[in-house]
């Protein structure tokens, strides 16, 4: 399984269409059939323990070298009658402008509501605040900041942990970042939306693939200090140069492979 595993992730890194068995195939001239690849993809099903057995040894070694820290995505969605005892855990995220907020408990109870955005809020900036529709208190943070292009940018965080100094809070928001690094990488690098198979167990290990795809860039970046955009890059100024490549021999042989 891991010979072909290790091939197919591969394959995800590289190609930059859609990720069939057919494109696999023709790319190693037919030493691997399409027949297989599609064997392997509706086979056994891959799930996290097969994930951390396969990553598990790259990780030891960057565990022994450097450390590390166990980064997870939640998700909780909201619900008009989420109670404050449902919210085992701390969260904080970022909410657009244009929610609606009321500025103590009297003004929730009689439904007076304001625009997040009609506040005159300080950088850095902490209010416990009631969002509509939430029937508990959260505390806003304010974060201003410039954009590259010398505009002002806000950001507006909420969080349910109403003792922690903004400073915290903020901090702690940053930290998340890489789940958004994730989300892009994994989207981009390694062809997650593009398998066209239509059979929930194929999808489900294509999936498993690109989490595994990703976790080779990753352990390249370690090893190259190029990001995961700098590596597909390189890759594809590589296969751009054999083309060019290939493309002038063709003229000099007169179109003769």
């Amino acid at each position: 399984m891991n010979k072909l595993l290790d091939i197919y992730s591969d394959y995800l890194i590289a190609q930059n269409q859609y990720a069939t068995a057919v494109g696999i195939s023709d790319l190693l001239e037919g030493r691997i059939s399409h027949d297989k690849i599609t064997r392997f993809l509706n086979g056994e099903e891959l799930a996290s323990k097969e994930l951390w057995e396969y990553v598990k040894p790259e990780l030891r070694k960057i565990e022994e070298d450097r450390g590390g820290v166990l980064i997870i995505d939640d998700t909780i969605e909201e619900k008009t009658y989420t109670d404050e005892y449902d919210m085992k855990k701390k969260f904080v995220f970022g909410i657009k402008a244009n929610r609606l907020i009321a500025l103590s408990e009297e003004d929730r109870k009689k439904g007076q509501y304001q625009n997040l955005n009609t506040l005159q809020l300080k950088d850095r900036e902490k209010r416990i605040v009631w969002l509509k529709d939430v029937s508990f208190p959260v505390a806003l943070i304010t974060k201003i900041f410039k954009n590259e292009d010398g505009s002002t940018g806000i950001l507006y965080l909420i969080t349910n942990d109403l003792e922690s100094s903004a400073d915290r809070i903020y901090e702690v928001y940053q930290k998340r970042w890489r789940i958004e690094e994730y989300h892009k990488s994994i989207k981009q690098n390694t062809s997650l939306e593009k398998s066209p198979t239509k059979v929930v167990r194929s999808q489900k290990n294509h999936i498993f693939a690109s989490i595994v795809a990703y976790c080779k860039l990753e352990f390249l970046k370690t090893k190259t200090s190029l990001s995961h955009f700098g590596i597909k890059y390189m890759l594809l100024m590589k296969a751009n140069r054999a083309a060019f490549l290939e493309l002038e021999r063709w003229w000099f042989n007169q179109g003769v492979f």
